[in-house]
C-alpha cells in the first residue's frame, strides 16, 4: 500500500513539475523562433539612427530560444498569441552598461508574444517501456510476497 501511495505521489509531483503557464517572448516577424530571455535597461536602448526605446525597455537575447515547430524531444511554443507587432527588440547590444543603458545597432524589431512552453510526446511509441516497467514492478511484488 505504501508503494502505491509513493507511485501516486511521484506521478502527481512530476505532473506539477512539468506544468508551465504562459510566458512572454520576442518572436522573429514571419519566422518560427521566439527569444525567451531578456535584459532590462533602465535608461533605455539606443538603436542607432536616432531610434531609441523608452525608459525601462527590454532587449531579448539571442540565446536561449524556443521554436514554434512541434517536437517530442525539446520544448516548443504552443498557443502563441501576438501582443504587439513590432513591440520588442532582439539582438546583441554593441555597448551596454548592464541594467542601465545599451547601444544596439544590430538589433531587430520583433513581435511581442505570449506562449505556453509544451513538450508533448506520443505515448504509443513508449508503451513497451511502460509494459516493461510494470512487469519488473510485478516481479518484485511477487518475490516479496513469496519470502517467508
Amino acid at each position: 500500500m505504501k508503494s502505491l501511495a509513493f507511485l501516486v505521489f511521484i506521478f502527481l509531483a512530476s505532473t506539477v513539475a512539468f506544468a508551465q503557464g504562459t510566458v512572454t517572448g520576442c518572436k522573429v516577424s514571419g519566422g518560427n523562433l521566439i527569444y525567451t530571455s531578456s535584459t532590462q535597461y533602465l535608461l533605455g536602448v539606443d538603436l542607432g539612427g536616432g531610434l531609441s526605446l523608452a525608459l525601462g525597455s527590454y532587449v531579448y537575447n539571442l540565446n536561449p530560444n524556443i521554436s514554434t515547430n512541434v517536437s517530442c524531444t525539446v520544448s516548443w511554443a504552443s498557443n502563441v498569441s501576438v501582443q504587439s507587432s513590432g513591440g520588442c527588440v532582439y539582438g546583441s547590444p554593441s555597448v551596454s552598461l548592464p541594467g542601465l543603458a545599451a547601444v544596439c545597432t544590430n538589433c531587430v524589431y520583433g513581435d511581442l508574444v505570449t506562449y505556453t512552453p509544451t513538450l508533448q510526446c506520443n505515448l504509443d511509441d513508449y508503451s513497451w517501456t511502460f509494459g516493461a516497467a510494470a512487469s519488473i514492478f510485478g516481479i518484485f511484488v511477487i518475490r516479496r510476497r513469496n519470502k517467508p
